[in-house]
């Protein structure tokens, strides 16, 4: 359940400006406000269905772009080969410690824990 809504915090991170105002505010509301259906549809001035039926329409919308675009995927991809290339250098400094090699190092740990 959590990996699914931290799957869709990064969907909406990727491609929540392609939906519409009224969209984003829903999702924000759900995914970074933490409020109940009940307080979104308040808020919103909607009933708890239709801020249920926007939440999960916007997910598929989402996921639709994600299938097209594959932007969150490729991502994801990237920071894994970025942590491995990190560890791997790494390992290499240590038999073999250089100035350069370390920086290397840093410049890599900066790009993926800015991407985090």
């Amino acid at each position: 359940m959590l990996d699914n809504f931290l799957h869709l915090g990064l969907l909406f991170d990727f491609y929540g400006a392609l939906l519409t105002k009224r969209q984003q505010e829903c999702l924000k509301m759900h995914l970074y406000d933490d409020l109940s259906l009940s307080e979104i549809a308040t808020a919103l001035g909607i009933s708890r269905q239709a801020a249920s039926d926007m939440i999960h329409r916007c997910t598929a919308i989402l996921e639709k772009y994600e299938r097209g675009l594959g932007l969150v995927k490729r991502h994801c991809l990237m920071q894994n080969e970025l942590k491995v290339i990190a560890e791997e250098l790494k390992a290499l400094s240590e038999k073999a410690p250089q100035a350069d090699l370390q920086k290397i190092i840093d410049r890599l740990n900066k790009i993926v824990l800015e991407e985090n």
